[in-house]
C-alpha cells in the first residue's frame, strides 16, 4: 500500500513541477515578446505591445501574438487598446485580428479569465 503511495505522491508532484515549468515557459515568452517589441516601437514593452496590435501594415500573426502577450503580462494599461479591436464577432483569422483571444486578455487583465478567476484568488 505504501508503494501505491508513493508512486502517486511522485506522479502528483511530477504534475506540479511541470505545470509550474510550463507557466514560467509563457510568462517568460509573453516577456520575451514585449522585449521585442519595445525594441521595435522604442516603448515600454506594454505600450509596444499595444502599439504592434495597432499596427494596420505588421504581419496579422505578430499582432495575434502581441494580444496574447498582454492577456499574460496582465497589465492593466493595455485595456484601451484592447478594448477598441475587441467587437465580439466571430472570428475571422484571414482578415483581422482573433476576437476569442482579444476577449480572453480582456478577461486575464480584468481577473475574469483562469483558475485565479474561478478559485477567486485575485
Amino acid at each position: 500500500m505504501r508503494r501505491k503511495w508513493f508512486w502517486l505522491s511522485l506522479a502528483a508532484g511530477a504534475v506540479l513541477v511541470s505545470l509550474l515549468g510550463l507557466q514560467l515557459f509563457i510568462k517568460y515568452t509573453a516577456a520575451a515578446t514585449g522585449r521585442s517589441a519595445s525594441q521595435r516601437f522604442d516603448a515600454p514593452p506594454a505600450e509596444a505591445l499595444g502599439m504592434l496590435v495597432a499596427c494596420e501594415n505588421c504581419p496579422l500573426a505578430e499582432r495575434n501574438r502581441a494580444v496574447w502577450a498582454l492577456g499574460e503580462l496582465e497589465d492593466r494599461a493595455a485595456l484601451p487598446v484592447l478594448r477598441h479591436y475587441h467587437t465580439g464577432a466571430r472570428c475571422d483569422h484571414a482578415a483581422g485580428l482573433c476576437q476569442y483571444e482579444l476577449g480572453k486578455a480582456i478577461q486575464k487583465i480584468e481577473g475574469t479569465w483562469g483558475l485565479r478567476a474561478s478559485l477567486k484568488l485575485n
